[in-house]
């Protein structure tokens, strides 16, 4: 499902880029880019793939542009840095018009700041490091350990290290 059906939706994404979109650029790459800005559309609103807008609903026009306005910003990112210019103008638009329509169907896209009591507003406390690299106050462990087998150097009681070696 799309708002902007083949092949009126392909000509009007290329209208959209403005006449810069590369003619070899092929249709049917154009309508996967439209059905993919279908479904940033309902996700934004938080409806159902299956449940689009009608045209008995407010919001349905406003929907068909704000999909060629996505649908011509995916087609040209394909581009790279070539219309970056233009990218950032679409990119710009669809966010300003996915915000109002948000907005208009009452959609609460803020998110809440949970604040402590007792502290100073604003702030974020947190936990000492507890690594010795990064805390002063955290001992650096000792992992010089004493091995007295046959043979060995610490054997023959050369002292080591390790405080809790009994070889001093």
């Amino acid at each position: 499902m799309v708002y902007n059906p083949s092949p009126q939706g392909e000509q009007d994404v290329r209208l959209a880029t403005g006449n810069i979109l590369p003619e070899d650029y092929p249709d049917t790459e154009i309508a996967k880019k439209i059905k993919s800005a279908y479904s940033k559309i309902q996700l934004g609103v938080r409806r159902d793939l299956t449940n689009p807008f009608t045209a008995l609903d407010v919001a349905r026009e406003h929907c068909v542009q704000l999909e060629v306005t996505i649908a011509a910003m995916y087609c040209l990112k394909a581009y790279g840095a070539e219309f970056r210019d233009k990218i950032e103008e679409l990119r710009t638009e669809s966010k300003e018009d996915m915000l109002f329509m948000q907005e208009a169907l009452g959609i609460a896209i803020d998110i809440p700041i949970v604040q402590e009591e007792g502290d100073i507003e604003g702030t974020i406390t947190s936990i000492a490091p507890r690594g010795w690299y990064k805390n002063e106050q955290v001992m650096v462990p000792n992992r010089m350990k004493s091995y007295k087998g046959p043979g060995s150097i610490e054997g023959s009681g050369i002292p080591r290290l390790d405080p809790e070696s009994d070889v001093s």
